[in-house]
């Protein structure tokens, strides 16, 4: 009698365990969409010097995504321009 109820309540959590991981995987899932999305707001703290109130600066991710490009591309022009030397010291006034 034990063996005939215990297997139908082992099939039931096997089951039912399943059904929670295929749920964890779903929302796993929706959550990097939700990450990925361009137009999902993205707020962030600046801290201003002189003042002890943060500025708040809230932009779409995409927006923050081409601010970080244009950041990157000013950088490596910066190195290159030092690298050949047609920003030196002595040009300087």
């Amino acid at each position: 009698m034990r063996i005939l109820i215990s297997v139908p309540c082992g099939i039931a959590l096997i089951l039912v365990s399943a059904g929670l991981t295929a749920c964890a995987s779903t929302s796993s899932t929706e959550a990097t969409l939700a990450r990925d999305d361009p137009n999902r707001v993205i707020c962030r703290n600046d801290v201003n010097v002189g003042s002890r109130l943060k500025k708040k600066t809230c932009r779409p991710k995409w927006e923050w995504d081409e601010i970080a490009e244009q950041t990157a591309e000013l950088h490596r022009s910066l190195e290159r321009d030092t690298a050949e030397g047609s920003i030196s010291s002595e040009s300087r006034p």
